[in-house]
């Protein structure tokens, strides 16, 4: 009786001592993306909120004002960073800042006064002097606050340099915004600054391919002083019909990061 012993052909490679060398484009192992990661990416931030109150005591034979006010913070700024991830729970990023690309124009839709009938001499009135401002917009990622769920990113937004409104020509109260950690403020002088959710984990940006892009547009609603910042379909600011301390808040982002490259030498700087 004879003995047949069938033997693959990958199994008589390795018999015949010869290596196994299998294709770049076949079952090798993907390369490991290293704990600490740094990358050049291009950030692009396109859009504003606009922030419309309103003031009214108007009186019949009294001193008194009655106008609605704008608010509008606009940017559009687009430029390239570094993005530095450590592991999928920590994210940051060098800022990025460009010249004029970050405005705060303040002005009255309507203005009206009342004031003392004769005989009685009438009040000298004033409105509001609102102005446009014009500075450095400034862009950076940064831990999302929200506890929950994986870890995500926020970007922080604000206007750098320029002249500040006077206080008569702000909504000028505080504001706290939905969700956590998000901000909202009017780029009325240079110590105020936007904080946006991004729904964008820090797992995406660590295996985020080269030449990819992740794209998100953010909205904001609801009363100036709890702002709702959310994703999705658009709801509209009713700005009619307000009263007397009245504001509504309404803004539009579009957030762009596209990766530039595999990994970077650099680092993010400290501070």
């Amino acid at each position: 009786m004879k003995l047949v012993i069938r033997i693959s052909g990958l199994a008589a490679l390795a018999v015949l001592g010869l290596a196994l060398v299998i294709p770049s484009g076949g079952t090798a192992a993907k390369k490991r993306v290293p704990a600490l990661l740094t990358y050049k990416a291009m950030v692009h931030v396109a859009g504003g909120v606009t922030f419309t109150s309103h003031k009214d005591d108007f009186k019949n034979c009294l001193p008194g004002q009655r106008w609605t006010l704008r608010e509008d913070s606009d940017v559009d700024i687009r430029g390239n960073l570094l993005i530095e991830t450590m592991k999928n729970f920590q994210v940051r990023s060098s800022p990025l800042i460009v010249p004029g690309a970050a405005e705060n124009k303040n002005s009255l839709q309507k203005y009206e006064e009342s004031n003392n009938c004769p005989p009685d001499e009438p009040v000298r009135l004033e409105a509001p002097r609102c102005k446009s401002f014009t500075g450095k917009g400034s862009v950076s990622l940064r831990n999302d606050a929200r506890r929950r769920g994986p870890k995500r990113v926020s970007i922080g937004l604000a206007r750098i340099t320029g002249g500040r409104q006077d206080i008569d020509c702000t909504w000028g109260l505080s504001s706290v915004a939905t969700p956590t950690g998000a901000q909202v403020e009017q780029f009325s002088n240079v110590y105020a600054s936007t904080v946006l959710p991004l729904d964008i984990t820090i797992k995406q940006l660590r295996t985020l391919g080269v030449k990819k892009k992740l794209i998100r547009t953010i909205r904001i609603g609801g009363d100036c002083s709890g702002p709702i910042v959310y994703r999705g379909k658009k709801i509209p600011s009713d700005t009619t019909n307000m009263k007397d301390g009245d504001c509504v808040v309404d803004g539009d982002f579009v957030i762009t990061i596209k990766r530039l490259n595999r990994i970077s030498k650099k680092g993010v700087p400290v501070g």
